[in-house]
């Protein structure tokens, strides 16, 4: 799914309703490039969990913590050996939620269920192009479809 986003309130929307589309177990991948949008999805992803307040991007903590197993993952100033020491592939375990920005940091690191969006900026606007990897995924990603159309 290839979405055009020409403000940032059109970031938010579309991390709502991915965040409101995805269940327990659900894992989402963030790529772009520094401004292109990550950490904004991110917010909205986590509001929509319901994550009181809003959540600040883990740039140098790496890993921030919400109740209910919920987990916001930033691996922007890690290289692909770090990204695995962390043991982030225990967070993928059960119910736990995590949104997971610079996720190209870390090729194969995110489970094969997961739901990838890759934001790009272009002219003066962004665009979203989000990936389904394995079931959970593909059926959240057809909520997202049928939500975004319906609006």
């Amino acid at each position: 799914m290839r979405v055009m986003l020409a403000a940032e309130e059109q970031t938010v929307r579309l991390g709502w309703v991915i965040g409101q589309a995805t269940m327990s177990g659900s894992v989402i991948g963030l790529i772009g490039e520094v401004g292109s949008g990550k950490t904004t999805l991110a917010q909205a992803v986590l509001a929509a969990w319901q994550v009181v307040g809003t959540a600040a991007s883990p740039t140098y903590t790496l890993i921030h913590t919400y109740p209910h197993e919920i987990y916001h993952v930033d691996l922007y100033r890690l290289d692909e050996a770090q990204v695995a020491d962390l043991g982030l592939d225990e967070l993928w375990t059960g119910s736990a939620r995590a949104v997971v920005e610079w996720a190209d940091r870390a090729p194969g690191l995110l489970p094969a269920d997961a739901l990838t969006v890759h934001l790009q900026t272009a002219n003066g606007g962004r665009t979203a192009q989000l990936a389904a990897g394995g079931p959970n995924a593909r059926r959240a990603l057809h909520l997202v479809e049928q939500a975004w159309k319906r609006s």
